[in-house]
């Protein structure tokens, strides 16, 4: 019976320490890149007298994304549709454009990184 509790408690002690180091275990290795390395995006400034256009390029499925570059240089290499789930870019040639357009006025408008919701991909016919 003594060894029965012993064995239980055992396993509880070994539970008890992969729970508590879970945490670290199971960290995403860009928070400890960016925490460690101290990486920050570029300030919208940087960008006021810069060409910026985009790129369209091949995603998965034949769809369609974007790479936008400023002064020639890639900034933002897009291979999925922001904001949906998968891998997939997007269904035409003309949303795509429409799409690499507003990052770019978004850039020129000082949001760095470019975001954008749902609602906003459905306003220009993305979604």
């Amino acid at each position: 019976m003594k060894n029965n509790y012993l064995g239980v408690y055992a396993l509880l002690l070994v539970l008890f320490s992969f729970v508590s180091n879970a945490q670290n275990i199971f960290a995403p290795t860009t928070a400890i890149y960016n925490k460690n390395q101290n990486v920050a995006f570029p300030s919208a400034s940087q960008f006021y007298n810069s060409k910026i256009t985009y790129k369209i390029i091949q995603a998965a499925n034949k769809t369609r994304c974007y790479d936008i570059s400023a002064d020639g240089k890639i900034m933002i290499h897009q291979p999925s549709a922001p904001e949906l789930s998968g891998n997939e870019g997007f269904n035409t040639k003309a949303t795509t454009q429409k799409v690499a357009d507003w990052v770019i006025q978004k850039i020129k408008n000082g949001e760095i990184p470019p975001r954008f919701t749902k609602v906003e991909l459905q306003k220009i016919g993305s979604l």
